[in-house]
Order: structure tokens, then sequence, then C-alpha cells
């Protein structure tokens, strides 16, 4: 009892609020009623290739300026989600992460740290310092723990590649689009999982069955349209 009273405290209570909403969400994932994929992210990633070295720059704070502010503000915000690999791995698991995070770095910065340190200055200045270190941190160490998810939700072709034109798939993500979408189709008894997109917006949605009519080897995607 004494636990769930400090953990609803005025300093724990917005964090313990968003741990809740994920411990939700995954509850209703395992008894069916949303999909992982509730918060897809389109957003134009770099190639698989290149994700390595482009999270790397941003984690070493190499985020290219822009001359406008409201450009550099996206960019910066693009940057963010490739840093934390939202598009490879769901953003939903991402959240998870951080959510955890957060929520262990507000419970010890709550309850084990002095309390001479946390009255240095005003109670509303010292929680929004608190939150900014907590979300630094707590998206570093996201950044690192995401990763060997990437290999897991983004699965690059190892064969087949022309010889899956004109094939069936079944579409995985919410939606395809010219920048995003991941769809299914069996190849010698196995299921596999391919980045798929449209030319246009064909109002591609999750279960939808496609045709494969066309593959391009330099970023490793199928072409679909409805069938």
């Amino acid at each position: 009892m004494e636990f769930f009273q400090q953990i609803v405290t005025v300093g724990m209570l917005p964090y313990t609020i968003f741990l809740g909403i994920v411990v939700a969400y995954w509850l209703f994932m395992i008894i069916g009623f949303v999909g992982i994929d509730l918060l897809d992210f389109d957003i134009d990633m770099p190639d698989v290739d290149g994700l390595d070295g482009a999270a790397d720059a941003v984690g070493d704070g190499a985020i290219e300026s822009a001359g406008d502010a409201l450009e550099g503000s996206m960019g910066a915000f693009k940057s963010l989600l490739v840093f934390l690999n939202i598009g490879t791995v769901p953003a939903t698991i991402v959240l998870s992460f951080i959510s955890v995070k957060l929520w262990f770095l507000a419970f010890v910065y709550n309850f084990w740290l002095p309390a001479s340190l946390r009255g240095i200055f005003p109670p509303v200045v010292m929680g929004l310092l608190a939150f900014s270190a907590f979300f630094v941190v707590s998206t570093a160490l996201t950044h690192i723990t995401t990763r060997p998810f990437r290999r897991l939700f983004l699965h690059k072709t190892t064969h087949g590649e022309h010889q899956l034109v004109g094939k069936i798939c079944i579409v995985k993500t919410s939606k395809v689009t010219n920048s995003f979408g991941q769809a299914e189709l069996k190849v010698e008894d196995s299921d596999l999982l391919i980045a798929v997109r449209t030319k246009e917006e064909l109002g591609f949605k999750k279960g939808d069955e496609a045709i494969i009519i066309d593959y391009e080897i330099e970023k490793n995607v199928y072409e679909i349209v409805h069938i």
C-alpha cells in the first residue's frame, strides 16, 4: 500500500499515468483488441543499409541544420525518430521502453535522491529540469535497447528479388505509401516479410491482398497494387 501511495504522489503521477497507459495497451494487445502497429509513423526513413550510420550520427549530435526554422524543427524531430529506431521498430515498443525508463528514473529521483538536492530550486523548476534529464537519459538508453529489435522487425530479402514479382502478398502494416509498408507472403512453406511501397495512395490497409508488380534492388523494396 505504501508503494502505491508513493507512485501516485504529485512528482510521480504523470510518469505513473504514462506507464499505466502503456501497460493497458499491451494488455489490450494480448487479448486482441489492438495491433502492434497502432502508432505507425509515415516518415521518410533512411535506407536500411544506412540506418546504423544515421542513428550513430544522430547520437553524436550530427543533425543537419536547416535555413527555415520550421523545417529545422521537423528535421530534428525526424532525426529523433531515427535515433529511437522508429520506422524499423514499432513505435509502441519504443514508447514502452521509454515509459519504463522514465518511470524508473522518476522513482529514483523522488524517493532515493536526498531531499536537500531536490530542493535547490523551486519544485516546478526542479520538476522541469528533472524531466529534461530523464528524457535525455531514457532516449539514449532506448536507442541502445531497441537496436536488437531492428533485425527482428525489418527483414531484408536475401533471395527471391525479381522472382517474387507476380506473387500475392498480405499487407501487414496499417497502410502502404511510397515510403512505408510491409507485407508477408509464403515462400517455400515459410513466411517472408518484405518491404513494400506504392507509387500512389491506393488505400491499402492491414490484411489486404496485393500483387507484387516490381522490385527496386537499390532499396530492396517491392511495388504492389490491388489484385
